[in-house]
């Protein structure tokens, strides 16, 4: 939908500009004149345009943070276009702009007024590559469609004509909102505004702009800087018509003013016509009595015409006094043009003569040009200010002749105005002829004028002419200063770094100037630089033969890597075998296998090995130690030899090059004088030259010799780096190892974990396996005495039901006499009842069968499944509810017995005899029938529990050996577990041997590198005494400083095992048992965590895992800690003192929210930003995956309790890496034990001047919860 939306707003956004360029050229046809600042269609489409430039456009910046725009995507365009950029080069040189957004709105006005708009437009987008590069896909200049139809439609802007100003508007801020008036660009159509000639076309426009540049071309030897004055003159010019413009406007002005009131003079004449007319007529019918009148009349319109022949006269005054005030103008530019004619003239002859002094000349031409301009721009104004006032002349010419032919009729009717107009016309005609005298000697000197100029102008283009052909030879001239220069430069940031390197050695560079003074004739010092050469033959065949030497030792090194690489394999096979054998002895232990003997022994062969494996390890490292301590010594002892040579070499080439220096200061001392005297140029000039022929000879010669010398000395510098090379092979192979271990280390601790679990889950089953013992005991005994209660209640409750029976009987026999009168009744209810009782008694035995069947299903189901507890639990709940069920069937009988006994009482007591028998026999048959059925039940009764009794036996039987067989692998796993803490805490020691290493290697290098500073003293640095060939030097094999052999008099050893070592005396009092012990070398506090051997590879998943330690590993947890200790430094000392940008706190709840959503956390250069996670409950694991922009950050995360506790207890979990994050995308876990507070960093302080911007996504996994014993973790 944003995409939509986007394009929509797009496409009417190209729909107004469309219709803004429709607008523009309808307004130009409608009106006829050009677009001003004043059309709300012109801002309409300034705005429209703009936009679209710089929609969907890359945010770029300048080095100091300025936001780059479209004027910096037209400047990359088209700057490299020749005539293209005459655009760029005249916006470049307007002082005002000083934004990149109103630089490039002057662009645009600019290309409006020359009307190629369209054209630059489309010469930008057909370079696509820089397109791609300023602007995103969404753009409409990378979509071919959009593209041609905004460029067809800004074509129809080449018809229309524009007078934007350049100037005078602050473009910085916005588009201009009005039109900066011209003074009368709109009044007068003859002296309307000019578009730009021959602007159809692009290159029409070169053409004509490198023409008019090509009148301004310098001479041919001109400097650098000089040729950039002279191509500012053409940006200067536009500056300068602009002004000429103001001032043809103010002279448009005078000029309206002028005509309008030459028309009110016409407009009064041809009233005074109409008037005489009238009066004529009405003299002709009046007659001659009012002729009085009318020359009384007539006398003032007379006077009135006098008057305004009066100020016509002091305006004709005034303008002979501005031609008066131009003739002076023009013969001031006269005699200007006159000097610089003789100037020209002097130069042109003199031209010959400076063929060396090009600069001074090319100078000089440079004021001529100048003065040239000014000189023709008062001689334009002259001439424009002269035509001005001829025009004028001319029209007042013709109205004085139409006053003359007026007055000339005047004459017949007025005989006594005569007189006075005649006196007037006199005058006047006499003023008009001397203006004429006038105008025709101004002209006549403006043409002869015009004739010097074109002389002039003829002779300038001679010279240009020439000046051009000389521009090339300065050109290639230029090239050959500038490579010359270049190389000077290079050879230049040599010496400056040769010089730096041989600061220490002052007392050799005073030998060696004291030598160059001496060194008096150059053919001397060319006969001892070829001895030096041959001594450097010598020493480079010395240097070769060490070389050599070298050579067969890195052979010998890459022999004893390749031992340590088939060590390392022996090393991998036996851990893959160790590997097998453990996995070997957890089959056994889940399968109830081995016993311990038989496990401690192998255990006890496995360590042995691995102590063997070890040794041999450590021995081969010592070896290599030794060996790349050799290397680098001789390596040292190379660059001591080639560093003496070239120093030697530099020293020669320098004296030379001073030589050189100073005889070309002398030139060019001696070109200074000789600019004073100009005929004395010639001779030096000769003596320059040759001494410059010499010179450079020399230098030819002494860059011979500087390159032989950099071809040895690059030859030296390529051996050392294959040197340098072989050793930080055998670095990362160490290193490689070293990140073996660590990832054995990180194996073992996992299965310790998972072994710790097993052990938990083990016990937990069996404290829940004894549990449920117990409760299956408890609910035996229940049933047995439920059983046995069911077993004694039977017989007797058939003893008492029989007693009872008979008593009723008793009772019967005596009431049998009552009950014979109903007996009929009662006979019926009599054969009623057995039915009845016999359903009863089948009821109970129904009920008996059931049980035994669900008895029997019960134990099938004990024997199957191990669920007893649940088992019995139904077969009780269903024994009660069968016991319920029996009585309440014998109470129901009793309650219904004892009704039977009322009615018979009652009804049947005549019916005693018979009935007594039928009862006894039923009686006596029901008795027996329930005596069979209990003995039955209670055979069966017995039985299923003498069953329930074996089974349990045998699963009490089967749980003992199960859990004797538990405690002993319990036990043996308490021992495999004390076995792998004992060996956990040696590799961990052993890693921390290791990393000691690695510092002390570290800290070797960097004392090698001082030693290279270090090598080049002259005095002992402790008793100050100056090294001699009797006074050896010797250097410390601990701290690397230069010593005498008196003050290295201690001798100590820096590895346990290792050999003694002599050392100063600060190092033999540090290296004392009372500082500090042997083989540890402390970490110093700037050196940085993360080194090579701690970087761990982009991409793959980070597992931190912190175990819960018991009290019984308190050794292997306080080394653990000192090492995290020892590591965490950097991290700390970074969220202490570095400048932190951006902190950012989630909870778990708001990271599990989070989806598959990616945010974004920008960082600054010189900053870090921070992700703070806040885990309440242990048991979580957090993911994260991120990735950078435009380069490579640094990651670390960082655990502490809560935030109030202090940097200095919070732990690293993984130390701050430099990840390839612009390349591919990291990804990493971490699992919580503890709750606290988790810091994931983003570290940028390593770049100075990039940001950079991180896209990263988190992730939480809840531990899942399960329920029953089937759970496994």
């Amino acid at each position: 939908t944003m995409s939509t939306v986007g394009e929509n707003q797009l496409q009417r956004i190209i729909r107004d500009l469309h219709d803004a360029v429709s607008e523009l050229s309808k307004e130009h046809y409608d009106s006829g004149e050009p677009i001003t600042d004043d059309s709300s269609s012109l801002h309409k489409f300034c705005y429209k345009l703009e936009y679209l430039l710089q929609f969907d456009q890359k945010e770029r910046t300048t080095f100091l943070g300025s936001r780059k725009d479209y004027w910096d995507y037209f400047c990359d365009c088209l700057a490299k276009i020749k005539g293209a950029n005459d655009g760029i080069r005249f916006v470049k040189s307007i002082p005002e702009l000083k934004t990149s957004l109103g630089k490039g709105r002057a662009f645009i006005r600019y290309c409006l007024v020359h009307q190629r708009l369209a054209d630059t437009l489309q010469q930008c987008l057909m370079n696509y590559k820089t397109t791609c590069e300023w602007y995103y896909e969404r753009s409409p200049f990378l979509k071919s469609h959009l593209n041609t139809d905004i460029i067809n439609h800004l074509y129809e802007l080449n018809e229309v004509q524009f007078d934007v100003a350049f100037r005078g508007h602050d473009l910085d801020s916005d588009w201009p909102t009005f039109a900066r008036k011209t003074m009368g660009s709109a009044i007068s159509p003859a002296h309307a505004w000019k578009p730009p000639s021959r602007c159809s076309s692009v290159n029409s426009l070169v053409s004509s702009y490198s023409q008019q540049a090509q009148e301004f071309l310098p001479g041919q030897d001109f400097g650098s800087s000089q040729l950039g004055d002279l191509g500012k003159l053409g940006e200067l010019s536009g500056s300068a018509s602009e002004d000429l413009r103001i001032e043809l406007d103010q002279s448009e002005l005078k000029q309206q003013e002028l005509q309008e009131k030459i028309q009110q003079l016409t407009s009064e004449a041809a009233d005074l016509r109409a008037v005489v007319k009238d009066q004529q007529e009405q003299l002709l019918a009046k007659g001659p009595n009012q002729e009085k009148e009318v020359e009384q009349q007539m006398v003032k319109a007379v006077r009135e015409c006098t008057d305004r022949l009066h100020t016509t006269t002091q305006g004709l005054e005034a303008l002979r006094t501005s031609e008066r005030n131009l003739e002076a103008k023009l013969s001031i530019a006269e005699n200007r043009n006159m000097e610089l004619v003789t100037k020209l003239d002097g130069a042109l002859s003199e031209k010959g003569q400076q063929a060396a002094n090009y600069c001074d000349s090319a100078w000089k031409i440079q004021e001529l040009l100048t003065k040239l301009k000014e000189a023709e721009e008062e001689r334009i104004e002259g001439k424009r200010e002269s035509e001005d006032q001829a025009r004028l002349a001319e029209r007042l010419a013709r109205e004085l002749k139409l006053q003359e032919e007026k007055l000339k009729e005047m004459e017949g009717k007025l005989h006594t105005c005569r007189v006075s107009a005649d006196k007037e016309q006199t005058t006047a005609m006499q003023q008009a002829d001397e203006l004429q005298m006038t105008i025709n000697r101004l002209q006549g000197a403006l043409s002869l004028k015009e004739r010097e100029t074109g002389n002039l102008r003829t002779q300038l283009q001679d010279m240009q002419r020439a000046l051009e052909t000389k521009d090339g030879q300065l050109e290639e001239h230029k090239k050959r200063i500038e490579e010359e220069l270049q190389h000077k430069s290079v050879l230049k940031e040599q010496l400056n770094a040769k010089e730096t390197e041989l600061s220490t050695i002052t007392q050799k560079i005073r030998q060696l100037e004291n030598l160059n003074q001496r060194l008096t004739s150059e053919s001397q010092s060319f006969q001892t630089q070829g001895k030096k050469l041959e001594e450097y033959k010598n020493q480079c065949t010395s240097l070769m033969e060490i070389n050599a030497k070298l050579i067969q030792t890195v052979k010998r090194n890459e022999e004893s890597s390749k031992e340590l690489a088939q060590a390392k394999n022996t090393l991998e096979r036996k851990l893959i075998t160790t590997q097998a054998s453990e996995k070997q002895l957890r089959t056994r232990l889940e399968s109830a296998g081995l016993t311990v003997e038989n496990q401690n022994l192998e255990e006890c062969i496995q360590n042995g090995q691995k102590n063997s494996e070890e040794t041999k390890i450590e021995q081969l490292g010592e070896n290599s130690i030794l060996t790349l301590e050799e290397l680098n010594e001789r390596a040292a002892e190379n660059k001591t030899v080639t560093s003496s040579l070239l120093r030697e070499a530099n020293g020669s080439s320098r004296t030379d090059n001073g030589e050189s220096t100073s005889r070309l200061a002398l030139a060019e001392a001696q070109l200074e004088l000789n600019m004073k005297e100009v005929s004395r140029l010639q001779e030096e000039v000769m003596d320059l030259r040759a001494q410059l022929l010499m010179s450079s000879e020399e230098r030819m010669k002494i860059q011979a010799l500087q390159e032989v010398m950099e071809s040895s000395r690059e030859d030296l510098q390529a051996q050392t780096e294959q040197l340098k090379s072989q050793v930080e092979e055998l670095n990362r192979r160490h290193v490689e190892e070293l990140l073996r271990c660590r990832e054995r280390e990180d194996t073992l601790v996992k299965e310790r974990d998972m072994e710790a679990q097993v052990r938990a889950e083990i016990q937990i089953n069996l404290t829940e396996m004894r549990e449920e013992l117990h409760e299956l005991k408890k609910q035996n005994s229940t049933l047995a005495l439920e059983n046995r209660e069911a077993h004694e209640a039977l017989p007797h409750r058939a003893n008492t039901e029989t007693a009872e029976l008979g008593v009723h009987v008793c009772m019967l026999m005596g009431q049998n006499q009552e009950a014979q009168l109903r007996w009929e009744e009662l006979s019926n209810k009599l054969q009623e009842l057995p039915m009845e009782a016999q359903e009863e008694v089948e009821t109970p035995s129904d009920t008996m069968e059931a049980l035994r069947k669900d008895n029997a299903r019960l134990q099938e189901q004990l024997k199957q499944t191990d669920g007893l507890p649940e088992a019995m639990q139904k077969l009780q709940e269903r024994l009660e509810q069968m016991e319920e069920e029996a009585k309440s069937v014998q109470e129901i009988r009793q309650r219904e017995v004892d009704t039977l006994k009322s009615q018979l009482s009652d009804e049947a007591a005549h019916h005693q005899n018979l009935v007594q028998v039928i009862k006894v026999k039923i009686l006596i048959d029901v008795g027996f029938v329930l005596f069979c059925s209990a003995e039955e039940e209670l055979a069966l009764a017995k039985q299923s529990c003498n069953e329930l009794g074996v089974n349990l036996s045998r699963s009490v039987m089967e749980k003992q050996a199960t859990e004797l067989k538990l405690s002993a692998e319990i036990d043996d796993l308490y021992r495999t577990k004390k076995n792998l803490e004992e060996r956990l805490i040696e590799l961990i020691r052993d890693k921390d041997a290791l990393w000691q290493k690695s510092d002390a290697l570290e800290f070797e290098q960097k004392q090698r590198a001082e030693e290279q500073t270090d090598r080049d003293v002259t005095y002992c640095l402790s008793c100050r005494n100056q090294f001699s060939w009797m006074l050896r030097k010797h250097s410390c094999r601990s701290c690397g400083r230069s010593f005498c052999y008196y003050c290295l008099s201690h001798e100590t050893s820096f590895h346990q095992g290792g050999g003694s070592v002599r050392c100063c005396k600060d190092c033999f009092s540090q290296r004392r048992p009372g500082h500090a012990d042997l083989g540890s070398p402390v970490r110093s506090a700037h050196s940085p965590i993360s080194s090579p051997t701690r970087t761990s590879t982009p991409g793959v998943p980070v597992h931190v895992l912190y175990v819960c330690r018991s009290s019984s590993d308190i050794t292997s947890t306080e080394d653990s800690d000192e090492l995290i200790d020892s590591v965490q430094d950097a991290e700390i000392c970074l969220l202490k003192s570095g400048e932190m940008m951006l902190s950012v706190p989630f909870s778990v709840e708001d990271v599990v929210q989070f989806g598959d959503k990616s945010r974004e956390l920008f960082i600054r250069s010189s900053c870090y930003s921070v992700i703070l996670i806040t885990a309440t409950h242990p048991g979580l694991t957090i993911s994260w995956v991120f990735s950078s922009e435009p380069k490579s950050i640094a990651f670390s995360v960082v655990y502490r309790e809560n935030l109030d506790t202090p940097l200095e207890q919070a732990k690293v979990l993984i130390p701050l890496t430099r990840c390839n994050s612009h390349k591919e995308t990291i990804q990493g876990q971490l699992k919580v034990r503890n709750p606290g507070e988790y810091t994931l960093i983003f570290d940028n302080s390593f770049s100075r001047f990039l940001s950079k911007k991180v896209q990263y996504k988190l992730n939480i996994e809840k531990p899942e919860v399960c329920s029953g014993s089937d759970c496994s973790t």
